[in-house]
């Protein structure tokens, strides 16, 4: 299995080489960084997974063309940080940025500035959390990159002089590789490749020792392996090679409509067998020789027309991971075009809208694998919430519309704090004859700034009458936290949320010559870390009061609601003498919610028996459910009751 590295390891791991960064670390750590030798760097990069689908992509139809319209041109959403961050969290340690440039770069090879500096966002979201990224030149060989002539050549070479010099100060996290599948002569490969790696170490900066990643014909295995393939010459000797494993391709890569064979199941000791010898054998021709593998490529075709069994996909997915793992200095690397479409996707794994796996039990695969293939993630700790929309529907008494409420306080107690809010929802019309619509998604909450202060703060996200979900950063660089009277930005704080709620709602609405609705379904807030999963642990309060929340919570494989209250001990509580008169004025009415609602989210200030807090003697009032203890269904329940919904409590 998968060796522990040294310290060096430990420091590489630390370390990224974004200019701004290098003072975080001492000059031990960067050397000891800059000293490992290429297989302990693909050791270190453990397993990885592809941004399939997004910068790889090309668009003929946008103009004038931009990186995001490159990016999102086959359907996948904008790459946020949030996103990797989801992915590390499942046991990958690299992630591989295919880049298609000839839409993006001049006829001399020389690329787009903005593009550039899109990439560069990408690659410090995944070195900032801690892991490696890879970029490399991809469906570039179906426009200018098929060939080995001398014109191409000094193409290719201009296009990595700039990628180099400009990544010129990042240290062995970021990966460059060379191509990706030429379907060309291995002769002609190596000709490519050595003019890679001559051109890279002479772009200065720390490419003079980058990790430099090169492929034989079509990124075969087979060719790979041939002995017409030989890695090019390189005297920092920080060479690795790439393969793309979709072996057999009647499994992996067919469908029912191919006219080449078709198979469904995977995983006879012949399969198997099959499946170790290459593997063996890369690492007998190269890993041996201190040329790690990068096994850049592989995955199951998960679509309905691919028709895979699912315990032989997961069964491939498995066994290419964890065999991989267990060479000193191979890396495999799952390809995710990320977008399900129905089934319609051929390789879809990871949602990156909703940021969740279309499979946990496919996620699980990976988790396991990163913790040597017999470890399993702990079922009783999550990172999210899922919350149902009707648990948690609110009304403004002021405006009488409806909002989401969702209580933060019971998660304060592990140190986390939310980083995104995925957003289910439907926008309909009254007429429902225009596509022509438009609203918004406003989450308001407090924010603890780095002044120690406490201010309030939203983030508004526009959406569209073909929008069903909305995936919101609640941890942005600054917030915004002061407006003028016209409701301009006028000042900015940094500093995190804080934990004591979210509130969801439309402000707005535009539709062509129609009325437009939004209606709220579901709500998952991820937190920067992970809460208990089995259910939120009891807070003692100064008055003996437990406070807790009504959520759901899910985990990998198990999904456990836990209703959480308000309750005190035997001697309080009073007796009921208005049901509903939470604040004990003698009425019924929006003020009585209000009150539960801050009770249970805020009750070391409005707790019962505090001063602002609701009477021990109006308890029994203010429980209006049937169930003991106050939750925000009793608010709810009174606000109910006010617009008339219910005829009584």
């Amino acid at each position: 299995m998968k060796k522990v590295l040294s310290a060096a390891s430990a420091a590489a791991v630390a370390f990224t080489m974004c200019v701004t960064n290098i003072g975080s670390f001492s000059a031990n750590e960067i050397a000891l960084a800059a000293d490992m030798t290429a297989v302990q760097i693909v050791e270190d990069m453990g397993q990885g997974w592809n941004l399939g689908n997004s910068f790889d992509c090309t668009n003929t139809w946008t103009t004038p063309l931009t990186p995001e319209a490159i990016e999102t041109a086959w359907k996948n959403p904008v790459t946020t940080e949030a996103m990797i961050k989801e992915i590390k969290k499942s046991g990958f340690n690299t992630v591989r940025i295919p880049i298609t440039w000839y839409q993006m770069m001049s006829s001399d090879g020389t690329p787009n500035a903005d593009y550039l500096a899109r990439i560069k966002e990408v690659v410090d979201y995944v070195i900032n959390n801690g892991m490696y990224a890879i970029i490399n030149t991809h469906h570039d060989e179906t426009n200018w990159l098929n060939n080995a002539n001398s014109d191409t050549v000094a193409k290719f070479n201009n296009l990595w002089k700039n990628i180099a010099a400009y990544f010129a100060d990042y240290d062995q996290h970021l990966v460059f590789e060379a191509m990706n599948e030429q379907d060309i002569s291995n002769s002609q490969m190596m000709t490519l490749n050595q003019a890679f790696v001559d051109t890279v170490r002479a772009a200065g900066g720390n490419n003079a020792s980058r990790l430099l990643l090169v492929e034989a014909q079509s990124n075969n295995t087979d060719k790979l392996l041939d002995s017409s393939f030989s890695a090019p010459t390189d005297s920092a000797k920080m060479i690795a090679v790439s393969c793309h494993y979709y072996e057999p391709t009647t499994f992996c890569v067919a469908t029912t409509e191919s006219t080449w064979g078709h198979q469904e199941t995977w995983g006879t000791n012949a399969d198997i067998v099959k499946l170790e010898n290459h593997f063996d054998q890369l690492e007998s021709k190269f890993i041996k020789n201190g040329i790690p593998v990068i096994i850049g490529e592989y995955g199951v075709d998960t679509s309905t027309k691919g028709a895979k069994d699912k315990d032989s996909m997961k069964a491939f997915l498995k066994e290419v991971a964890t065999y991989a793992l267990s060479k000193d200095g191979m890396c495999p690397v799952l390809w995710d075009m990320s977008v399900d479409g129905n089934g319609t996707g051929d390789m879809a794994y990871f949602d990156r809208t909703t940021l969740t796996w279309y499979d946990s039990a496919i996620q699980q695969i990976f988790i396991d694998a990163a913790n040597g293939a017999g470890g399993d993630i702990s079922s009783n700790k999550t990172d999210r919430i899922s919350l149902s929309a009707a648990d948690i529907t609110m009304t403004d008494e002021e405006t009488g519309k409806n909002y989401l409420y969702v209580d933060l306080a019971p998660y304060k107690q592990y140190g986390v704090v939310p980083e995104t809010a995925i957003v289910k929802f439907k926008m309909t019309t009254e007429k429902d004859t225009t596509t022509q619509a438009s609203g918004d998604i406003a989450i308001s909450f407090n924010v603890l700034t780095d002044d120690d202060e406490r201010k309030y703060s939203n983030i508004d996200t526009a959406i569209g009458i073909n929008d069903t979900v909305a995936t919101i950063d609640l941890a942005p660089d600054e917030y915004n936290t002061e407006w003028d009277a016209d409701g301009n930005v006028t000042g900015t704080s940094t500093g995190s949320i804080d934990m004591d709620y979210l509130k969801i709602e439309n402000w707005w609405t535009w539709a062509n010559n129609d009325t437009a609705t939004v209606t709220f379904e579901s709500v998952d807030v991820i937190f920067s870390g992970y809460i208990a999963g089995e259910g939120v642990e009891p807070v003692e309060t100064s008055t003996t009061t437990t406070t807790t929340t009504t959520t759901t919570t899910t985990t990998t494989d198990t999904e456990t609601s836990t209703t959480s209250t308000v309750t005190t001990d035997d001697t309080t509580g009073g007796e009921v003498t208005l049901l509903g008169d939470a604040n004990g004025d003698g009425n019924v009415n929006m003020a009585d919610a209000v009150i539960i609602m801050q009770c249970v989210s805020n009750p070391d200030t409005y707790g019962i028996g505090k001063e602002k807090g609701i009477k021990p003697e109006n308890e029994a009032n203010a429980d209006v459910d049937g169930v003991p203890g106050l939750t925000n269904k009793d608010a709810l329940r009174i606000q109910q009751y006010k617009l008339n919904l219910i005829e009584s409590l």
